[in-house]
């Protein structure tokens, strides 16, 4: 399957299909201010839905209908929001048993697909395009240091590297994050994933990884266990990234 829907038309083979909230990455707005507006708006995506197959009567097809229900429902699910450069997309990769969709919303439609199940993660890296590997080598320190940093940054980043340094940070390291820091971006956005069981519980990763693409190349950064990391990262890094997050995500036991 690989539908490619109107956002208000998606919108209406959600609520047919009696799903509730929508994930945030795939939530378009309805089109339309006033009540008449947005009722006209969905009587056309209706009947575009009708033309092509994709509702018999108000029954949502069999296909699209267990996509939708996968993607409200799933075991694992891994998201991105994605932004710049004229972009401002949303995407989501989920799989339950041997099932797996994904979705990507692009602020016009949303593109409805079938995933291998052990392929979910890597489609979702995908959207993010190509990238060159960033420049420099990985760099981690205390969070609390960098925040500090920030918080002193002036204009030409010279204060952010100097407050690092103080804070024994080495001379390499301090400069490899101010050159990140200061490198011109063209895009960047956020990873993330959840965790359902059978009993309902919902987890949500630990911690999210912030994709950046620069004039350097694209860079990876997360915080875990006190400690934040900025590593220059291709397709490949950021894959083995989702999956080790994914390992360290598990839903709350009962009484947590």
């Amino acid at each position: 399957m690989n539908t490619v829907l109107q956002a208000d038309e998606f919108n209406v083979l959600w609520r047919l299909a009696g799903l509730d909230e929508k994930p945030l990455p795939l939530d378009p707005p309805e089109q339309g201010v006033t009540r008449s507006e947005v009722a006209a708006a969905r009587e056309r995506a209706t009947e575009a839905l009708l033309d092509r197959g994709l509702l018999l009567g108000t029954t949502v097809a069999d296909d699209i209908a267990k996509a939708l229900r996968l993607l409200a429902r799933p075991e694992v699910a891994v998201d991105l929001r994605w932004a710049g450069d004229g972009l401002d997309i949303g995407a989501l990769a989920v799989r339950r048993g041997e099932r797996a969709v994904g979705g990507v919303y692009d602020g016009d439609t949303v593109t409805l697909y079938t995933l291998r199940p052990s392929g979910h993660i890597t489609e979702l890296v995908a959207v993010l395009g190509d990238h060159p590997r960033g420049e420099g080598s990985s760099v981690s320190l205390p969070t609390d240091l960098l925040d500090q940093a920030r918080h002193t940054q002036t204009g030409s980043g010279r204060a952010f590297e100097n407050s690092l340094r103080r804070n024994r940070v080495s001379s390499e390291d301090a400069g490899q994050l101010r050159t990140v820091v200061e490198a011109p971006r063209h895009r960047g956005g956020q990873v993330g994933v959840t965790i359902n069981d059978r009993l309902g519980r919902s987890a949500r990763g630990p911690w999210t990884i912030t994709v950046l693409d620069t004039d350097l190349g694209r860079y990876t950064i997360h915080q875990r266990a006190g400690y934040t990391t900025v590593a220059p990262a291709d397709t490949s890094r950021i894959i083995t990234m989702v999956h080790e997050l994914l390992d360290n995500t598990r839903p709350l036991g009962p009484g947590s």
